[in-house]
């Protein structure tokens, strides 16, 4: 059988030396268990009356079980069992912590570092009990912090001999895991056209609002805080060199209404309220501090000197201003309009991708160390009526990294994804989107980047492409060896994927280079900002950090559509908001992305290569477009869609999710889509297949069946593939996913069937559950031109602000 993933652990019990594991089950603990096929519910049964508990599935039919004194005998009586082996000390500590390891032994150099110990779920001893534990049998740990089945120990290593201690912990039967301690770090008009957020405002009259703009929705933005108008006691490290802060303020603010030195706009502790910067006035209904275990550290409300907080939630949801290319300014200079100021013929809207969503601000300092990080996602609101209600939708625009490990790729992790799917099959309801990271350009031994929190299987993980603003604010975002960006391209900054265990990561890709939105006030200023721009409330930025919110807005507005049109139903799941996102995604096949030539000397150069059919390890499954996605929750003319949430199937059983009749040649987008528990591997897994029967009967009566799109691997512009040094080629990974699309251009008229079929629930659960979203658009189609009335926004944006 082929090699599965423990702790990102390449495991395969058929390889030469695995004979050395040990296979003694006579006393109770932990085992994997390799069978020769997908357990039934009978097989399941089976192995619980043979004693062993099921655990978690790691891939290759094995699972992770813990055994009492009576299974030996019994699991060698089962036909269906392959092998059985002691979970071994050498899965549990993770590649990056081993690379951590063989640097020191190397060297020598007295070091200390952080890590995690993680606990199996079933051990019954007290977390302190183990705290004290393994502090005496790794004498060279001093210990942290210890809770929730985590206990951080502060590593000291002067010799080789203190290398026992990782040994010695590893050999305890109650660990499942050793980890470094990871770090967080944030991920930092024009991108809502890019991905058709106006073209929906005509094309798709909302029955209840008018418009799709995120009416009655929320977003939760986990960053640095918000920019609320007050002023931080310390002001004058955030002031201009040789300015001060009364001219700083009054130069920048005060003529804008916008520094409230009387705090009359936020005297009062209640929401919604108007925060100071006008971008934001009635859009916040919340704000909080995550207080996270293990640190202390507690983030304020208000915006840090980074500014990161202010600038997100602006992307997500912000009220419209107008910005002018200034005539009288090189193209470079951007200003936002004031009272009495009237555009010209370059004038444009800038507003959040869901203007009319609420948000709700949740202060993060991305803190090491934090053992709740699952509280993160779940976080409470008091709504207007009272209750205290969960954002639907969680905006992460921060990411993972091991700080002097880049050269590794991040694997899933026990203190990062793992927690993101403990919070997500906790609560399905909740939508977590995450920035897929800005170390695109950073060598790593996979060739690929994305890993830590990014790569848990329930968030939608968002890299960035390129955009056409006409500036030079971000060199890589547009130069890159003289050739101008193109808006299909890849962002160069992007993290690749797949994962480490080679899920396919990114999910989509969205504009996330030179995006313009608001600045918050206590940001400290730099170079190019102040170039750019004429008013000090808005910004340009580039990173993933942008494209991320950018989605959220769009999941907000698929959610107020689905909501409207389905007013008798349960609010969409988490899961079918994500099959809706990639159903509509346009695939960015042809296109080029700058790739960071993996060699010996690490960042040598660029080269570009050409982005393969999706899904792939660049695009994910493409480019968010909203307009496409809505037409399965609103059908127009000849258009056909349709959604189907919390689908509950049997293990085994195939059932027909969905079925159309097309009365022309059509262009098919199907994608199935379901929360699965934590794990690295898939503990639950569907496969679909659609069939389409012609209208005319073809030769022998056959019909058609359309599979799910595999993940393709990217290549260079000449045509190879990429290379780890020492290597000919880099070895292409495939695993498992939770998202399956099916796409079909030119599919014949006729009846379509799309069928799903259960393969693996979680444990010994009798059934899963799953979600379906289609849509169906002739092939012919040719997009109508806007209304009059789409081309006078601007106007409308003038009289929404107050600007006459």
């Amino acid at each position: 059988m082929a090699a599965f993933m423990i702790n990102g652990n390449e495991v395969d019990l058929g390889r030469k030396g695995a004979s050395s594991f040990s296979r003694d089950l006579k006393t109770p603990g932990y085992i994997l268990v390799q069978c020769k096929q997908e357990l039934s519910a009978e097989n399941k049964a089976q192995l619980k009356a043979a004693g062993a508990n099921l655990r978690e599935y790691v891939g290759e039919f094995t699972y992770l079980c813990f055994v009492n004194q009576t299974a030996a005998k019994s699991l060698e009586d089962l036909h269906w069992v392959a092998d059985t082996i002691r979970y071994d000390a050498s899965f549990k500590t993770t590649p990056m912590l081993k690379a951590k390891l063989a640097a020191f032994a190397k060297k020598l150099n007295t070091t200390e570092f952080p890590i995690a110990v993680v606990i199996h779920e079933d051990v019954t001893d007290s977390i302190d009990n183990l705290a004290s534990l393994i502090t005496k049998v790794a004498p060279h740990g001093k210990m942290m912090h210890a809770s929730r089945r985590t206990i951080i120990v502060q590593l000291r290593l002067e010799s080789s001999k203190d290398l026992r201690d990782i040994d010695e912990i590893a050999a305890l039967d109650q660990v499942f895991a050793i980890e470094l301690l990871p770090t967080f770090q944030a991920s930092l008009n024009h991108a809502r056209q890019i991905m058709q957020i106006d073209e929906v405002q005509w094309k798709y009259p909302s029955p209840t609002n008018g418009r799709y703009l995120g009416h009655n929705q929320v977003i939760a933005i986990a960053d640095s805080g918000l920019d609320d108008g007050s002023m931080p006691a310390n002001f004058a490290q955030y002031g201009t060199t040789g300015t001060s802060t009364d001219k700083y303020i009054s130069n920048n603010y005060k003529d804008r209404n916008y520094y409230d030195p009387g705090n009359v706009v936020n005297n009062n502790t209640t929401f919604p309220r108007s925060p100071g910067h006008p971008a934001f006035a009635e859009r916040v209904i919340g704000m909080t501090q995550f207080r996270p275990e293990g640190t202390g550290v507690i983030e304020p409300l208000r915006d840090s000197a980074s500014g990161h907080g202010t600038f997100i939630a602006g992307c997500a949801s912000s009220n419209p201003a107008v910005v002018v290319i200034d005539p009288q300014l090189d193209h470079d200079h951007l200003k936002v309009l004031g009272p009495g100021e009237r555009p010209s013929e370059r004038s444009a809207v800038v507003q959040g991708a869901a203007p009319k969503a609420k948000l709700f601000i949740i202060a993060f300092g991305w803190e090491p160390g934090m053992t709740n990080l699952e509280e993160l996602f779940t976080l409470t609101y008091r709504a207007a009526d009272g209750t205290l209600k969960v954002a639907p939708i969680n905006n992460n625009s921060w990411n993972s990294v091991h700080q002097n490990e880049k050269d590794t790729q991040l694997g899933y992790g026990y203190l990062m994804g793992r927690k993101v799917d403990v919070a997500t099959w906790g609560d399905p309801s909740v939508l977590v989107m995450f920035s897929a990271g800005n170390d695109g350009c950073t060598y790593t031994d996979t060739g690929a980047q994305i890993g830590g929190v990014a790569s848990a299987k329930n968030c939608i993980t968002v890299g960035a492409t390129r955009n056409e603003r006409p500036t030079e604010a971000d060199h890589r975002a547009y130069h890159i060896q003289g050739e101008m960006a193109d808006l299909n391209d890849l962002a160069d900054f992007s993290n690749r994927g797949p994962t480490v265990s080679g899920r396919m990561k990114p999910d989509v890709v969205a504009p996330g280079a030179c995006i313009l939105a608001p600045r918050s006030l206590v940001k400290k200023g730099g170079k190019d900002e102040n170039d750019l721009l004429d008013d000090k409330r808005y910004t340009i930025s580039s990173g993933t950090s942008v494209s991320a919110p950018l989605v959220s807005g769009c999941a907000a507005i698929l959610r107020q559509a689905y909501m409207e049109k389905n007013a008798n139903l349960p609010p969409p799941s988490a899961a079918l908001l994500k099959a809706l996102i990639i159903n509509g995604a346009t695939d960015l096949e042809g296109h080029s992305a700058w790739i960071c030539e993996h060699n010996q000397d690490r960042n040598k150069g660029f080269t570009k290569a050409v982005i393969p059919k999706a899904p792939n390890g660049l695009e994910g499954h493409g480019r968010v477009n909203l307009d496409d996605s809505l037409r399965s929750i609103v059908a127009v003319g000849t258009f056909h869609g349709g959604t189907t949430d919390n689908i509950s199937i049997a293990l085994g059983e195939e059932v027909q999710v969905a079925t159309w009749v097309s009365d022309e040649p059509s262009d098919i987008n199907v994608t199935l889509a379901w929360t699965d528990p934590p794990g690295e591997a898939m503990q639950q897994y569907f496969t679909m297949r659609v069939v389409n029967k012609p209208l005319t009967k073809p030769p022998n009566n056959l019909v058609e069946t359309y599979l799910v799109d595999e993940t393709q691997e990217w290549r260079y512009q000449d045509g190879s593939r990429p290379k780890k040094p020492g290597e000919n080629s880099m070895p292409v990974k495939h695993a498992e996913n939770n998202v399956q699309r099916a796409r079909k251009t030119n599919a014949p008229a006729g009846l379509t069937e799309v069928y799903v079929t259960c393969v693996r629930t979680y444990r010994e659960l009798p059934s899963a559950t799953c979600v379906i979203a289609w849509s169906v658009v002739p092939t012919k189609y040719v997009p109508p031109a806007p209304p009059g009335w789409f081309w006078n926004m601007v106007n409308t944006a003038m009289t929404a602000t107050g600007i006459n």
